[in-house]
């Protein structure tokens, strides 16, 4: 069945190539369909290749479903990836230094007790600081991960996500480089890295920064909401030098705070890049008026000012109804 597109959407869809664009859609309002028939509008467009389209997600789930879904309908050379791996594959054909690094696995053992590649290589430092915990390994991966996400120093970081750490500076900040020393030595990074490095290879080295412009000359971004600092210190840098941003997310579904996602910056986004046109969708196709009505009463209480104002519209008038009961009685 073909799915029309409300005014919303369309006006969302159809903006101008020249826009860098945000749109702010809830639960059931079309979002992923929404990116999906812009990639495809912008590759009819004339004088724009398929080739020059990207769209970006966070999870290998979401790209495979946004894989199939533009098989369907526009795929042509398009690519769909994770963040992650465009940015690895980003260092892997543009960049000099680090072309040759390969990434530490995560993944972990199918032996519980014994550690991913990455966790080892953490061991092997935390170990020489004096600490022998599986406790300390997951707090510095977190706190590292969180570090180099937020772009904090080490001291910062350590602040804002372990304020009760009982560790001197000079211990974090010790293990925070050694561990750095034992990636370079083994030409090894792991998943945060080839953020960072993106990043800094784009303030480095022009003709990186130029390579990319001109291999992705549109970036579509799904979830935005979950974007953490660097990610979107990145799409800024790509912003000023040409590539065009669709963005498509909502901020008060974000759920990467723990590794440092930031919906802040969508509040700043006309404020930050240029030629700025920010688009609400605010139908919802997928839940009935009485949810809709329940939901926009509890943002209505939210302390967060992005859950504020942005409700939802559903047709009918029917009101959630609360029902109390004693639990142990009725069973």
């Amino acid at each position: 069945m073909k799915i029309k597109k409300n005014a919303e959407q369309r006006a969302a869809i159809e903006c101008d190539i020249r826009k860098n664009v945000l749109v702010e859609a809830g639960p059931g309002t079309g979002k992923t369909f929404v990116i999906i028939k812009r990639a495809k509008w912008l590759a009819a467009q004339e004088n724009i290749n398929a080739r020059d389209i990207r769209l970006v997600t966070f999870t290998n789930p979401a790209t495979k479903e946004l894989e199939s879904r533009m098989e369907k309908q526009c795929r042509g050379g398009m690519k769909v990836s994770t963040f992650n791996s465009w940015c690895s594959k980003l260092l892997n054909k543009f960049s000099v230094r680090y072309s040759k690094f390969r990434l530490l696995s995560h993944d972990k053992p199918e032996n519980k007790k014994k550690f991913s590649e990455q966790n080892k290589f953490l061991l092997n430092v935390v170990k020489s600081s004096g600490l022998n915990t599986v406790k300390d390994i997951k707090k510095f991966s977190s706190m590292i991960s969180y570090q180099k996400n937020r772009c904090l120093t080490v001291k910062d970081a350590t602040k804002e996500k372990y304020p009760d750490i009982d560790l001197s500076d000079i211990t974090v900040k010790n293990i925070v480089t050694n561990y750095k020393v034992f990636k370079a030595r083994a030409k090894k990074l792991d998943y945060d890295d080839q953020l960072c490095l993106v990043l800094e290879e784009m303030h480095r080295d022009k003709m990186f920064l130029r390579k990319i412009s001109l291999e992705q000359k549109f970036l579509l971004v799904d979830e935005v909401q979950d974007l953490s600092t660097v990610q979107w210190k990145i799409i800024h840098k790509l912003s000023e030098n040409g590539v065009k941003i669709f963005c498509v997310g909502d901020p008060a579904q974000s759920i990467l705070t723990f590794r440092g996602a930031d919906p802040i910056f969508l509040k700043s986004f006309n404020k930050s890049f240029e030629r700025t046109k920010v688009f609400p969708l605010i139908k919802n196709y997928r839940s009935n008026c009485g949810i809709i009505h329940l939901c926009n009463w509890m943002k209505s209480l939210s302390s967060s000012e992005f859950t504020k104002n942005k409700g939802r519209k559903a047709l009918g008038t029917e009101k959630p109804v609360l029902i109390e009961f004693n639990v142990l009685k009725e069973t």
